[in-house]
């Protein structure tokens, strides 16, 4: 079996968006994918009419070299009577997973399937994206799909010479050629298996000339979500979440002249520097990092030392391994008896703070792309700074050198009243700016991320393409009564939901500069006009508005879900995920788009499959009411 089975990546991207009738197409199963959608009705699942067609008249464009390439001539070449072409695109995942399961049982080294001396048969993967050809190349890459070979933008081809009765149909299209032409083919083959197409390849060739696959039993049905289950409900460690108890989970042992009564012995960071002043300061080392953060150690403790009302404390955290400063560590001036504790301590341990608090940090960090098409974000600077108030909450975040200044203002800021409440301005997260449109607009704005995430304990955003059938499915299902929107609509302290369109207006990949709001206007009404005819509720429907060709195709990595996100969580490659986030922009959970599988439990919030995302919710409120904290959800 191959090892690229168990890697389980998942093959499914929308770089661009479709209308309405796009969205009808892919929930019924098959992908409209950039192709015309004239006619909503599906055609019989197979073609058993043979047609005869000239292949030398068939023009596609090799992805690698972006030079034509001619069907005919390339069967001549390869020397093959038999050719499976399976024509895609990146947006449709019944096309993605088949591409899946050919890549992992039925490609060999060069490509072909072969057997012995016998018929050879050549499977050629066929893209019909539009836009750069280079996404394509990327795609390819990623997913070890070197068996799509050619281009064919728009489906000009396919449609041409592959699908009878012209413009009227999409992928996914399977089609079974010899030199002569069209032996059979199978359109909108969601329902059709690989390992059915391959058998029938084999009768035809009238040869065992197909290898049997090494099949892992997986389902290969026309779904849009895989052969495996849902993500776990996992929950985040309770140093995620808002509350006086988050320190309760981090281990550290004493180091230097801390109070005898810790001994060397790890305790609890809650019990070593408990959140009971104004705020807490904690200085996180996972490396040696030298002077920048004696630097920083020193300012700390200085400024600390100087508020002498004592509402201020700080502790210097050794993270990592083998760190000599935590040795050499001495506390103020007054502070060092074992019967008060002091408001300046050092301790071993603390590496909590980089697992969890990362996605705080690294989104203003730059992707990276690697010769091999992954993403990955700069890593974090070797000392991070957090502050919290007696409730947990963050009020300062800082990542390498502090600035004075900066530390100046918030301290100052610490004793006046907040007659807003508000995000604090010293620990803003993720702060990206979307092109939203709230239900029953027909104007949109910009949304600030960072704003909007904070009105709530928890945030949703559902990343999504409008011709991803799981997709719409699923937030048909939140638009269910006692669903989710409905479920934060009326908790909106405890959370907000956005559904955010992984597309562009056509002009953003054919036009340098950023897409007027106008544009981006029509564009979200024509996205919203769509789920509504499906009968799909979004409280808020938001795009990233960046263009993914400016700037030489770098604007790629910049964008959130397909930059940022890719990068941070190498499994959303190509797929839509939901994120579920807390205000201080950590990121708490990632979930896979599911459709329901079964009736909801009567009013019952935990239904059957698609309830994964609320059940998350409702566990964190349990999770919350057990560390003491503040959220209910009704």
């Amino acid at each position: 079996m191959s090892n690229l089975r168990n890697l389980k990546r998942r093959g499914l991207s929308a770089l661009k968006g479709f209308g309405a009738a796009g969205i009808f197409f892919g929930f019924l199963g098959g992908c409209g994918a950039r192709l015309p959608r004239d006619i909503t009705i599906k055609r019989p699942v197979a073609n058993e009419v043979a047609t005869r067609i000239d292949l030398n008249a068939v023009q596609f464009t090799d992805i690698t070299s972006g030079q034509p390439v001619n069907a005919g001539q390339w069967m001549d070449e390869q020397k093959t009577g038999f050719m499976l072409l399976t024509f895609g695109s990146r947006a449709c995942s019944a096309c993605n997973k088949k591409a899946r399961q050919i890549r992992d049982n039925y490609i060999s080294a060069d490509q072909l399937a072969l057997k012995g001396d016998g018929p050879k048969l050549a499977i050629v993967g066929v893209n019909t994206d539009t836009g750069a050809l280079s996404l394509t190349q990327r795609f390819v890459q990623s997913e070890g799909f070197d068996f799509i070979r050619w281009s064919d933008p728009k489906g000009d081809q396919m449609l041409q010479w592959f699908m009878p009765g012209g413009r009227s149909y999409g992928v996914p299209l399977t089609v079974m050629l010899s030199r002569e032409g069209i032996l059979w083919s199978y359109t909108n083959d969601s329902s059709v298996t690989v390992d059915e197409i391959m058998e029938r390849a084999r009768g035809t060739m009238g040869d065992d000339a197909l290898p049997d696959p090494d099949d892992d039993g997986g389902d290969d049905g026309g779904d849009d979500h895989g052969d495996d289950n849902p993500r776990p409900v996992d929950l985040p460690p309770l140093l995620a979440l808002e509350g006086s108890r988050r320190m309760a989970g981090v281990q550290v042992a004493a180091c230097g002249l801390t109070p005898d009564k810790f001994g060397a012995q790890p305790v609890s960071l809650a019990e070593a520097l408990p959140l009971n002043r104004l705020a807490t300061f904690f200085h996180v080392e996972i490396t040696s990092c030298g002077e920048v953060c004696r630097l920083n150690r020193a300012l700390l403790q200085r400024k600390v030392e100087s508020l002498l009302t004592g509402d201020v404390a700080a502790g210097f955290l050794y993270a990592g391994q083998g760190l000599g400063g935590c040795g050499k560590f001495v506390p103020g001036a007054g502070e060092s008896s074992a019967a008060v504790i002091p408001r300046v301590q050092a301790f071993a341990g603390g590496a909590e703070f980089f697992e969890v608090f990362a996605t705080h940090f690294d989104w203003n960090h730059p992707v990276v792309e690697l010769a091999g098409g992954s993403l990955v974000v700069e890593p974090l600077a070797p000392a991070i700074t957090l502050a919290f108030d007696r409730d947990g909450k963050l009020l300062f975040s800082a990542e390498g050198a502090l600035d004075e200044a900066r530390l100046d203002s918030f301290l100052r800021s610490l004793w006046l009243p907040r007659s807003v409440k508000g995000p604090s301005p010293f620990a803003t997260g993720p702060a990206w700016n979307f092109h939203g449109m709230p239900a029953g607009h027909n104007q949109g704005g910009l949304i600030d991320f960072s704003t909007w995430r904070y009105a709530a304990k928890y945030s949703v955003v559902n990343a999504f393409g409008e011709t991803c059938g799981s997709c719409m499915a699923e937030l048909k299902h939140w638009s269910r009564p006692g669903g989710l929107f409905e479920m934060c609509n009326k908790n909106p302290d405890f959370c907000i939901v956005a559904a955010a369109e992984n597309g562009l207006p056509e002009s953003a990949y054919s036009n340098p500069g950023p897409v007027e709001s106008k544009e981006l206007d029509s564009y979200l009404g024509r996205i919203t006009a769509g789920l509504v005819s499906l009968g799909i509720a979004a409280p808020l429907v938001m795009l990233d508005p960046y263009s993914p060709e400016n700037d030489g195709g770098s604007g790629y990595l910049k964008r959130f879900f397909d930059g940022y996100l890719i990068a941070k969580f190498p499994e959303l490659r190509f797929d839509f995920r939901t994120i579920v986030s807390d205000r201080e922009g950590k990121i708490l959970g990632v979930f896979r788009a599911v459709p329901p599988s079964g009736a909801s439990n009567g009013n019952s919030q935990l239904g059957g499959g698609g309830d994964h995302v609320e059940e998350f919710l409702l566990r964190l409120r349990n999770l919350s009411a057990d560390a003491g904290l503040k959220g209910e959800i009704h």
